[in-house]
């Protein structure tokens, strides 16, 4: 089995992204003015009136309450999903998508507004006041998506829906406790294309003695180390965690009538991008262990 080297995002590819990501952040905003039937101005006094500063931290935190509010009915519904004893995850990508679109625009708009005044009052002297509101709304604002992007809200929703669909499956807590949390996708399919999640499904993958076993909400594998012939590190640029240094699994399959298939490896349950690069770095180390416990019981059996 071969091991190809880890291919992180290019520095090109990281910065075009990168601008890509703030360029649709700020033109969602400006259609949204313009879609209202105007343009915001500076002619709002953002941070030069009590009155105005205390009305923008209160809608500010209006909008924080109704986003722990939605927060908390996601969760308690597991993302409006209440029957796990068929497949969930055909229609969870675009609720979850749904679900986090509002969750940004509550948390990084109340944000936005409560630090208005504040962030008003340190440019006043360094801008036009044409210019002077928008900036003092859209700075805080995109700062608070960046950081929302970063950390993962929707880490424990992971967890939660892939145990109750396994455990409707049959499966029990005691197995449950031997496997890895991930979610799978085709590395041939174009992430950038994909609406909602990248992955393709989720589930549990465990490294048994002789075989790679994944248990998911629509697919299963079990296959064994022989098949498995190589495990690849790409970073794919239309995922966001590889922004943060996320470098996928990809593992090659072969089997003994000659197909083959692919396989990428997404780990969920990480609070944060950078947690799970981590994890997917530890998840290849274990594989890779896995895989290096046969070659030293061959040559074992050889001596």
């Amino acid at each position: 089995m071969k091991e190809e080297k880890v291919k992180k995002l290019s520095p090109i590819k990281w910065v075009a992204g990168f601008l890509a990501l703030i360029a649709v952040m700020v033109g969602s905003i400006w259609l949204s003015f313009s879609l209202a039937g105007h343009r915001p101005s500076g002619a709002v006094p953002v941070g030069s009136s009590v009155q105005v500063g205390i009305a923008l931290w209160f809608f500010g935190a209006v909008l924080i309450v109704l986003a722990a509010m939605a927060y908390a009915v996601v969760l308690v519904t597991d993302c409006f999903n209440f029957d796990f004893q068929r497949p969930f995850f055909k229609n969870f990508g675009v609720k979850l998508w749904t679900a986090n679109l509002i969750m940004m625009l509550l948390l990084a708009g109340g944000i936005g507004l409560i630090a208005a005044p504040a962030v008003a009052r340190m440019l006043s002297g360094l801008l036009p006041q044409t210019v002077l509101f928008p900036i003092s709304f859209f700075a805080p604002f995109i700062a608070a998506q960046l950081l929302l992007i970063w950390f993962t809200i929707w880490a424990p929703l992971e967890i939660q829906v892939i145990r109750r669909r396994l455990k409707a499956m049959g499966l029990s807590d005691q197995q449950l406790a031997g496997g890895m949390y991930v979610g799978i996708s085709d590395p041939g399919k174009a992430s950038l294309r994909k609406f909602g999640l990248i992955e393709e499904d989720f589930g549990m993958l465990w490294l048994a003695p002789d075989q790679l076993v994944y248990y998911g909400d629509a697919f299963s594998f079990s296959d064994t180390r022989q098949e498995l012939i190589q495990i690849e590190r790409k970073a794919d640029a239309g995922n966001t965690s590889a922004y943060f240094g996320a470098v996928h699994v990809i593992a090659h399959f072969q089997f003994a009538d000659g197909t083959q298939r692919r396989i990428r490896f997404h780990t969920e349950g990480n609070w944060t991008m950078t947690a799970k690069a981590r994890a997917l770095n530890r998840l290849a180390e274990r594989i890779e262990a896995w895989r290096r416990s046969e070659q030293c019981s061959s040559r074992t059996v050889e001596q």
